[in-house]
């Protein structure tokens, strides 16, 4: 019972306006000159007062279960896509959100954030659902293989069975298999970047790659993970768990692992969005740099007063005008 009132007083909390949310957090907390979002101020310092269990501490079940609550608390409910559909494609379950059932869309596939080891269709649905309407595509949600049970490099097999599979049914789906964009947060970041590495080299690359906060790098601590890795919602314990649960003994320098050792190249025009308090934020700039350094067009966002895992939070007024730039942006780019 306390921890669904605690989970209301969450909810009712991100949905209050900026100004309310401003007063109650009291004293801004800025770092290296920016000052995090009042909401997130407010929630972290509620996090801490419940003394709530860490993620990683959780059973493997009670975990994902958490993340599915988080998700619930920040998202802001989204009407369904004038056609949704669940689907197998090579084996691997994906969601269809269909905004004009009987003409072909373009299509964004979508991987979700978890660190290879939680989130599930559930915890990106409402953003999704959001994607898919602003930007007026098709989005394919990945429910790829989680780890443990499944390790490195389950999911990424999976995240390109997907895409290929789409492509090879184009005409089944109702998408235009020429006009395809992978995007996907933190973990999902990492396997669109992986992804479109391998299509890329394979002849068979995307039109573009939008990348919330990814992953890029696994084979040496960054900056930014001292930084920003205690206290604001990607602690570095977690970090760790996720990665000892889904590459194990694998090499970090894998490029299936760490895109930033693949074949920049192959890479599609990316737009790169990091918040500034996020632990991956130095790996995600140095990311940016590297895909430009190899001659691929890049943008680069960088929300100075935002977190890890921000696009869940759609109940924020400035998260929506966030997102939304960037569906509009996918929209441009895949309808052009």
């Amino acid at each position: 019972m306390f921890k669904r009132l605690q989970s209301r007083l969450a909810r009712s909390l991100v949905s209050l306006p900026e100004p309310a949310l401003r007063k109650m957090a009291g004293k801004p907390l800025v770092v290296e000159g920016e000052a995090l979002h009042p909401a997130f101020q407010v929630l972290f310092g509620l996090q801490k007062r419940a003394k709530r269990t860490p993620i990683e501490k959780l059973s493997l079940k009670r975990a994902r279960r958490e993340y599915e609550t988080l998700s619930d608390i920040l998202a802001r409910p989204e009407p369904p896509a004038p056609r949704t559909r669940d689907l197998r494609v090579e084996g691997v379950p994906v969601r269809l959100h269909h905004p004009t059932p009987g003409r072909p869309a373009p299509l964004v596939v979508y991987l979700h954030g978890g660190g290879f080891v939680i989130g599930n269709l559930a915890t990106h649905e409402a953003f999704c659902r959001r994607l898919s309407r602003t930007a007026g595509v098709a989005v394919a949600a990945v429910d790829y293989r989680l780890a443990p049970e499944h390790p490195f490099p389950a999911a990424a097999d999976d995240c390109l069975a997907v895409v290929r599979g789409l492509r090879d049914g184009a005409k089944r789906f109702e998408i235009d298999p020429e006009r395809v964009a992978l995007a996907g947060d933190s973990a999902g970041g990492n396997l669109a970047a992986v992804c479109s590495q391998v299509l890329g080299r394979a002849g068979e690359g995307v039109r573009y790659q939008l990348l919330y906060y990814p992953a890029t790098d696994a084979s040496k601590p960054w900056p930014s993970i001292a930084r920003f890795g205690d206290g604001f919602g990607l602690d570095k314990s977690l970090m760790d768990w996720f990665m000892d649960n889904y590459a194990g003994a694998a090499d970090r320098t894998d490029p299936r692992l760490s895109p930033m050792k693949g074949e920049l190249a192959a890479s599609p025009p990316t737009r790169l969005v990091v918040g500034h308090f996020d632990p991956l934020r130095d790996e995600g700039l140095a990311y940016a740099d590297a895909l430009r350094d190899a001659g691929v067009e890049v943008e680069v966002v960088v929300p100075k007063d935002l977190v890890h895992a921000f696009v869940h939070a759609t109940r924020l007024a400035r998260v929506r005008a966030l997102v939304d730039a960037d569906a509009l942006r996918l929209r441009e780019v895949l309808r052009a």
